[in-house]
Formats: structure tokens, C-alpha cells, sequence
């Protein structure tokens, strides 16, 4: 079962701060790409196509005469990524790799893209992949498994087969903030299942906000380049609400430091940087 991000809301004092979700497009075809505070990196495999498009998508295009794909690394592991597939034919394969691991896409997940098209089918499911039981299909999905996306690999896996090819764009989710004070900004909201981290580098004490899918015991640990470690930490993680912890870094040497949050036998890392 997937989950699509929508509003995240957070109560701080008298404010109540909630993330309205828009999307930032990916479209690099190689190399990397700034994109919602984040460096992707785009590998293009065994050559797929570019330019031209249907119904208002121009980016990405794979099949047409090939078995090919492009892979997308995010320096900054994300909760969410929003696909819109068009020119979907008949018995087209379309798989979805996350971390190395097939992502299976149920029909709740498909939702209706019609572009600049009309009247334009809905795709369908075959096995945890998109595909279409007409000759021209499209669909838009949210793909937001339990875990971090560190990597994802968009495939198309019969794309030999005489005519079939599909189109598509890709976006990463960016929060915007509309507060009953004014204030605007990331501020306190946090991507399910991922945490922030501010002031980052820092001098003194930092604020960890992880915001969980599930309910649970959380632990943080702080280790230094040299894997020894600084802090350690637990608290209780409640699903769909953000918990703020401060890591006392002013006890800490100037450098590098990895903070590692787990729960569930998840872990997330990320680097602090102590001034």
C-alpha cells in the first residue's frame, strides 16, 4: 500500500503551520540537476529517446524499438516521487525500480492524465507494473514507498515489441509553508518517513524533526568520520506527527558527523556539520 503526501500540519504555540505539496520537474536526460533542494543524478540506459512528446509531456521517452530506461540517484533520499506516464499501448510493460527493488504499483495508485489530451483511457496494472489494455493509454502516480527513495529506474521491459514506447515526466515534491503568522518556508514541516535537520553546519544545539509513518520507538545516534560514537538517543515516534529533538552538538569538536535515525530497522543518515 502506498501513501500520497498531501497536507502535513504541525502546531507550534498559537500557529498552525500546514504544507501545501507542489511538484518541481526533473528534466535533465544526464548528468545532474538541482531540483527542490536536492542534486539528482540522470543515467539514460541503452539509449532511450528524447524530445517531441504527447499531450503536454516532452522529457522522457523509452521503448521504441528497446528494452531501455533512465535511472535517477537523489543525493538526499526523498519520501515521494510523482510520475505522469502517456502513449501507453496495448501490453506495454512499465516497471518501477526502487533501491534496487521492483516497486509493485496497485490499480489505487493509477490516476487519470490526460494532458493536453482528451478522453484519454486510464492505464492498467499487470503484475506490480503500468500497463494498458488500449492502444493509447496514460496515468499519473505518486510513488512513496515505507522507506526513503535513494534511487529510482523507470523501465520499460518489452519495448522491442513493433511500435510500443510511453512517455513520461517526473517531479519531486515541494513543500511550501502558509502559517497563520505569515511565515513562509520549509520551516517545521518534514516529508513523511524523513527528517530535517537546522541550523546545518552549527555551533551549538541543533533541532532533529522526524515526522514517522508508524507508530514506534525511534533512536538516534550521532557517530563521528571515524565511526565512533557521540550521542545516542530514543523517543517515542508517533505516526503522522512531527517529534523535534535536540542534538547537543556544542559538546562537540569542530567537523564531520554522521546522525543516524532508525526505527523499525530503518535507517536514515545524514551529515551534520559542527562549526
Amino acid at each position: 500500500m502506498t501513501k500520497s503526501i498531501l497536507c502535513l500540519a504541525a502546531v507550534t504555540l498559537l500557529y498552525v503551520h500546514c504544507a501545501a505539496q507542489q511538484w518541481q520537474a526533473i528534466t535533465a536526460t544526464s548528468g545532474s540537476q538541482d531540483v527542490s533542494n536536492n542534486t539528482v543524478k540522470i543515467m539514460a540506459i541503452n539509449k532511450p529517446r528524447t524530445g517531441g512528446g504527447a499531450c503536454g509531456i516532452n522529457d522522457y521517452w523509452i521503448g521504441y524499438g528497446a528494452r531501455n530506461s533512465y535511472r535517477y540517484d537523489f543525493a538526499t533520499p526523498v519520501a515521494a516521487v510523482r510520475v505522469r506516464l502517456t502513449t501507453i499501448n496495448t501490453g506495454e510493460l512499465i516497471a518501477f525500480v526502487v533501491n534496487g527493488e521492483q516497486y509493485n504499483v496497485s490499480s489505487a495508485d493509477l490516476k487519470p492524465f490526460d494532458g493536453d489530451c482528451f478522453n484519454v483511457p486510464l492505464a492498467t496494472v499487470d503484475s506490480g507494473k503500468v500497463s494498458s489494455k488500449s492502444n493509447y493509454a496514460n496515468a499519473a502516480l505518486v510513488i512513496s514507498p515505507r522507506t526513503p527513495i535513494q534511487s529510482l529506474e523507470i523501465k520499460h521491459l518489452n519495448g522491442d515489441k513493433g511500435g510500443a514506447g510511453t512517455i513520461y515526466d517526473i517531479a519531486l515534491p515541494s513543500y511550501t509553508e502558509n502559517a497563520a503568522d505569515g511565515a513562509t518556508g520549509i520551516g517545521d514541516i518534514v516529508p513523511t518517513g524523513q527528517f530535517s535537520m537546522s541550523p546545518n553546519p552549527a555551533v551549538k544545539g541543533v533541532e532533529l524533526r522526524y515526522m514517522p509513518v508508524t507508530n514506534g520507538t525511534a533512536s538516534i545516534v550521532i557517530t563521528d568520520i571515524r565511526g565512533r560514537k557521540m550521542y545516542e538517543t530514543a523517543f517515542a515516534a508517533e505516526a503522522g506527527k512531527t517529534s523535534t529533538q535536540r542534538l547537543p552538538v556544542e559538546q562537540f569538536a569542530p567537523g564531520s558527523y554522521i546522525v543516524d535515525l532508525a526505527q523499525d530497522g530503518v535507517h536514515i543518515n545524514r551529515k551534520l556539520v559542527k562549526l
